[in-house]
């Protein structure tokens, strides 16, 4: 598949170093509709930008050798195990100076659409000094999120067995977030696995 040359100062850091425990097989190879959740965000976030940084850790050998013909920088945690805070530690520490915006996604929100992210990135491009973030019905906020520059050093430094939601939750003032239920939309679980392939097959007998 060939990706246009995008000309952004947008990053997007895929985060992708977890062991899945509670789902008992890396989350990051499973397969859905023929292509691995690894490749399938890859793919959404070379829609974007050509600045795709992929943190892998558990099994990182494995998940290099099936996005290896996709153009995007691999970056090995070695300290996968400390936690997600590790790895957008990692991710941002790897971006270029020329970066001004980083989106955060993880490797398993696998409802979101490429149109979910243009979106996201959109309403940045608006608003290019605030945090935009996911919004569920609830009014809880997720991931893709994206962080102006300025709040880079605080990522770099974030704890290791943290998320960024306490960096969002300091500057609450400073968030505008998007309506996405899609975000939440996550592969924990056996029947979180489950409910994605039954999403899909769904999809599927629509389209037929």
């Amino acid at each position: 598949m060939a990706y246009p040359t995008i000309e952004s100062t947008l990053a997007v850091v895929i985060l992708a170093a977890g062991c899945s425990s509670r789902l008992g097989q890396p989350k990051q190879l499973v397969e859905v509709q023929g292509c691995t959740l690894i490749e399938r965000q890859c793919e959404l976030a070379l829609t974007l930008t050509e600045d795709v940084f992929v943190v892998v850790g558990y099994h990182a050998e494995k998940v290099k050798k099936v996005i290896n013909h996709l153009p995007v920088k691999v970056i090995t945690n070695i300290n996968w195990q400390q936690g997600m805070g590790s790895s957008i530690a990692a991710g941002v520490n790897a971006l270029p100076s020329t970066v001004k915006g980083a989106m955060l996604l993880l490797v398993d929100q696998w409802q979101l659409t490429a149109a979910d992210l243009a979106l996201t990135k959109q309403t940045w491009h608006q608003s290019s000094n605030n945090i935009i973030c996911a919004r569920g019905k609830s009014g809880a906020l997720s991931p893709p999120i994206i962080f102006p520059c300025d709040y880079f050093k605080q990522l770099k430094h974030i704890p290791p067995d943290s998320g960024a939601k306490a960096i969002v939750n300091q500057h609450g003032d400073n968030v505008i977030s998007v309506s996405s239920e899609a975000a939440f939309a996550d592969l924990d679980t056996p029947e979180h696995l489950q409910q994605c392939l039954r999403y899909f097959q769904t999809m599927n007998s629509d389209l037929a």
